[in-house]
């Protein structure tokens, strides 16, 4: 997950496999695809190149979801994670 989370610190559109656990990190930031078919893999990378819209829009959901790996962020939620138990 470490590549998808630098590509969308780096305002990357991000292509991914469908039903990997990505699907998990992007949270809709990215495409989810099936990569075996080398048509569909083809055809994302040249929409992605000549539809400046899907690639904002992608960008921009991509700037939501990477707050979530903020280091501030990820160490409230361990604490609330070891404090939820005391």
């Amino acid at each position: 997950g470490i590549p998808a989370v630098e590509a969308m610190a780096s305002q990357i559109p991000i292509i991914i496999h469908h039903n990997t656990v990505l699907e998990e990190v992007i949270q809709g930031a990215g495409w989810s695809i099936n990569c075996n078919n080398g048509d569909e893999l083809s055809n994302a990378i040249l929409e992605l190149q000549s539809n400046a819209s899907l690639h904002s829009q992608l960008v921009h959901a991509a700037d939501g979801e990477i707050k979530k790996f903020d280091n501030d962020h990820l160490m409230l939620k361990y604490r609330e994670i070891y404090t939820s138990n005391e």
